[in-house]
């Protein structure tokens, strides 16, 4: 019974980890689509790579909804707990390379409830709340982002770069097309 509430305690904190996101994505939409209709366009890219980035955020944390719903039905498996805590602790560390300082200590207050519970649940899980520290003391530099800090240029895949160059300008060219359209409305 125990461990059953504190998985609904999870997924609370995790729907307002989700809300945030949300919030933030359709900010970074709106900003975008003012800056088009400014003639802005280097500033619409920037809100546009925000966006697709957060986005992405909001996917993973999708994720570990899924991974409590197993948990729930389940309540065993320390791999379980262990996908979880991993998939938690990379959604911070990507948290700094999005966000600015003060969204940036909104989103992980969230992260770090999930974390603590996490640790809760499962002694063996152990993660490094020096992630979350540094997280939170690093500032992003300037407006835009960095997109080597964020492993979309970093090797991480086995794409070349210019491979994936032309997937994030793909997926740019539809955010952007979509800004364009919310400013006709």
């Amino acid at each position: 019974m125990e461990m059953k509430l504190k998985i609904s305690q999870l997924k609370r904190h995790l729907n307002v980890a989700m809300n945030r996101y949300t919030k933030l994505r359709n900010e970074y939409f709106k900003k975008g689509s003012q800056a088009l209709e400014n003639g802005d366009t280097y500033m619409a890219k920037r809100f546009a790579e925000g966006y697709l980035r957060i986005d992405n955020l909001r996917k993973r944390l999708q994720r570990l909804s899924f991974i409590l719903d197993q948990l729930e039905l389940s309540r065993t498996e320390v791999g379980l707990f262990k996908d979880f805590a991993t998939a938690t602790q990379g959604i911070v560390k990507e948290l700094e390379s999005v966000l600015g300082s003060k969204e940036l200590a909104d989103l992980s207050t969230s992260m770090m409830r999930i974390i603590n519970m996490t640790e809760e649940m499962e002694e063996r899980i152990e993660l490094s709340m020096e992630t979350i520290e540094n997280a939170l003391e690093t500032q992003v530099e300037g407006e835009g982002l960095n997109l080597e800090k964020m492993g979309i240029l970093s090797g991480k895949t086995e794409e070349s770069e210019s491979d994936i160059d032309e997937k994030l300008e793909e997926e740019l060219n539809k955010v952007l097309d979509k800004m364009r359209e919310a400013g006709k409305e």
